[in-house]
């Protein structure tokens, strides 16, 4: 009997740790996903008080920048080839009025954090953070 509690008691541990890590983890994906609530007031608000600059006229490599903002724009659009970039400006974005969520539908995280849209914006570190993350992913609440 006190071998099937030495080996019943660290499995039990062991599946206790695992349910509180699992619960734990949940816990913080939905604190990660608090893009889910903001509205485009919000979001349009945040993003003209980034300090953003509108171009990439500051920046040591002005080429280089406009060159990420082109791409990053050419895969966000409503003609996108990135299917969750195209529903979100043709069904959100376009129609929305200002207290409207911008993740509506989960196209604005699938959109703004979809690796060809990243790896893009990263071909200007300037682009990247002075205005891709402030204005598309901090304002939207999300993790940088």
């Amino acid at each position: 009997m006190n071998k099937k509690l030495l080996i019943a008691l660290p499995i039990l541990a062991i599946a206790t740790f695992g349910a509180v890590f699992f619960l734990a983890q949940q816990k913080g994906l939905k604190a990660s996903n608090a893009v889910d609530s903001v509205t485009f007031s919000q979001w349009q608000g945040c993003s003209g008080t980034t300090g953003t600059p509108i171009s990439c006229k500051d920046s040591d490599n002005i080429s280089t920048c406009r060159a990420a903002a082109t791409a990053v724009g050419n895969l966000t659009q409503g003609t996108s080839q990135i299917q969750s970039c195209a529903d979100f400006y043709q069904k959100i974005y376009n129609p929305h009025k200002a207290e409207d969520l911008i993740n509506n539908g989960g196209f604005y995280v699938s959109c703004y954090t979809n690796s060809s849209v990243i790896t893009a914006a990263k071909n200007s570190d300037f682009f990247y953070n002075k205005i891709f993350a402030p204005q598309y992913l901090k304002c939207a609440q999300l993790s940088v």
